[in-house]
C-alpha cells in the first residue's frame, strides 16, 4: 500500500511548485511601473553668508543641491584680519557641504596700530601721526601732536613749525631724552587712553579737544573709564582762551576742558590727573594769563599746577609758542619716574606736587559775548566783545629753575 501512493504523488507536488515560481515571475514582470512622489525629487537649500565690519566676502550665497560642496573666501579691508566664521570655523577659504539651510557670518577684528611689544597700541581708527622716538625705560605719551594746512589750504602737512612739532621740541628741550621713549600721536586724551596697554607707569600729556562746540559727551564717560583702568598720570591742559558755555547745557567754557569736567568728579581719575596751568612773571608778579574760567581753577586748586609758559624760538625752534605747558612737565615727571621707577601713578604725581611752591597768581578769566556798541571791551576780535575778570588764588607753581635742576 505505501509504496503504490509514493511514487507517483511526488511528481505532483514537484511540478505544482514549478508552476507557482514561473507564476510569480510572471506576475513581477508584467506589473506596472511605480509613479515618483514629487516631494521624494532631490532636495535644495539656502546658503545666506555675510561680512561682519573689517571685511567683505566673495558673494552673498545662494540655493544648491543637497550635499553640493560651497567654497566661500573673506577678505579683510586693510588694517583687520578675519578671525573666524560663525559656525566656529577658522578656515579661509571654507568649504561647506549643503545639507541644511545654513547662514553664515565673517567675523574680522582690527589689527593693533602702533608698538604691540611696548604694550602701547591702539584698537581704533589709525592714527597717523602715532611715532615712537626713543627707547628708554620710561613711556610718555604726547597727545595733539598734528600738523596745519598749506598756505593754500590744499594740504594738511606736519612740520617743525606746526602745533605738533613745537610741542615735541619744547619735550625735547627738557627732557633727558636717553631715559625716555616718546609715543607722539594725533588724536586727543581721549584716543591716548585706549592706547595704553600695560601695567608700567606711562605719563601722559594732553589736552582734550573734542567737538564745536564743546560738550560733555558719553564718549567723555567711556573715556574716563578706561583711564581709570591704567596705571598712567594724565597731565590735562588747560590753557587756551576761554569761551561761554554753561554746564546747565552740558557745554564746557573753556575749549581744553574736554574730559576735566568728568575728572573732577571722579576720584579715581583725579587721583592720578593734575591739571596744568601756565603762568608768566611779569616782574615778580605771577599771573596766569590762561583764561581758565576761575570756578575750575579754584575748585581744583590742589590737582592744579602752574608752570612758566614756553619762550618761543629758545624751547621749540619756532617764533610761535606752544601754547601747552604739558610737555615740559611731562619731561619733568619722567626725570622722576627714572629716578624712581617703582612709583604708581598716583604716587608719581605726589611727587611732582612735593616740588611746588604755594605761590599768589592771577587767574585771568576771559568772557566773550557779541560785541554792541557803546560797551567798554578790554578787546574786541572777529566781531567778539571780550572783558577779563581778574582773580587772585593761592596755586602749586612748579618753576623753570626746579625743573632744570632736578
Amino acid at each position: 500500500m505505501s509504496k503504490f501512493y509514493s511514487l507517483p504523488f511526488w511528481p505532483i507536488i514537484k511540478i505544482s511548485t514549478c508552476f507557482l515560481v514561473f507564476s510569480f515571475l510572471f506576475v513581477a514582470c508584467t506589473s506596472p511601473e511605480k509613479e515618483v512622489d514629487p516631494q521624494e525629487e532631490e532636495k535644495k537649500y539656502t546658503l545666506s553668508i555675510k561680512a561682519g565690519d573689517g571685511g567683505v566676502v566673495s558673494f552673498s550665497g545662494g540655493t544648491y543641491n543637497q550635499g553640493t560642496s560651497v567654497t566661500i573666501r573673506a577678505t579683510p579691508n586693510g588694517g583687520y584680519v578675519i578671525t573666524s566664521w560663525s559656525d566656529g570655523s577658522t578656515e579661509n577659504p571654507l568649504s561647506i557641504t549643503m545639507n541644511a539651510d545654513t547662514e553664515l557670518l565673517a567675523n574680522f577684528k582690527r589689527l593693533p596700530q602702533g608698538y604691540v611689544d611696548d604694550g602701547i597700541y591702539l584698537d581704533v581708527d589709525y592714527d597717523i601721526n602715532f611715532r615712537k622716538f626713543g627707547n628708554g625705560p620710561v613711556k610718555v605719551l604726547l597727545a595733539d601732536v598734528f600738523g596745519h594746512w598749506n598756505e593754500d589750504y590744499t594740504q594738511w602737512i606736519f612740520s617743525d613749525d606746526s602745533h605738533g612739532g613745537r610741542m615735541m621740541d619744547t619735550f625735547n628741550h627738557y627732557s633727558t631724552t636717553q631715559n625716555v621713549t616718546l609715543f607722539t600721536f594725533e588724536g586727543n586724551s581721549n584716543d591716548v587712553f585706549y592706547a595704553i596697554n600695560t601695567n608700567e607707569t606711562v605719563i601722559i600729556s594732553a589736552s582734550a579737544h573734542d567737538g564745536d562746540p564743546f560738550i560733555i559727551s558719553d564718549r567723555q564717560h567711556v573715556a574716563v573709564k578706561k583711564f581709570n583702568t591704567v596705571n598712567a598720570l594724565y597731565l590735562s591742559s588747560q590753557e587756551n582762551t576761554g569761551v561761554d558755555g554753561s554746564l546747565d547745557d552740558g557745554t564746557y567754557t573753556y575749549p581744553h576742558a574736554g574730559n576735566a569736567y568728568v575728572i573732577e568728579n571722579n576720584i579715581d581719575a583725579l587721583n592720578k590727573t593734575i591739571f596744568v596751568a601756565f603762568y608768566q612773571d611779569f616782574n615778580g608778579t605771577m599771573e596766569g594769563h590762561v583764561d581758565m574760567h576761575g570756578d575750575f581753577v579754584e575748585n581744583n586748586l590742589d590737582n592744579t599746577i602752574f608752570v612758566e609758559m614756553t619762550k618761543h624760538r629758545e624751547e621749540t625752534g619756532s617764533t610761535v609758542s606752544t601754547s601747552h605747558a604739558t610737555p615740559k612737565l611731562a619731561a619733568f615727571a619722567a626725570k622722576i619716574l627714572h629716578n624712581h621707577p617703582e612709583l604708581t601713578a598716583r604716587e608719581l604725581k605726589n611727587k611732582i606736587l612735593e616740588h611746588t611752591v604755594a605761590t599768589q597768581i592771577i587767574i585771568q578769566d576771559l568772557k566773550s559775548e557779541v560785541a554792541v556798541e557803546g560797551i567798554n571791551y578790554d578787546f574786541v576780535e572777529y566781531g567778539f566783545g571780550y572783558t577779563y575778570y581778574n582773580t587772585t588764588v593761592t596755586a602749586n607753581l612748579l618753576s623753570d629753575h626746579v625743573m632744570e635742576n632736578y
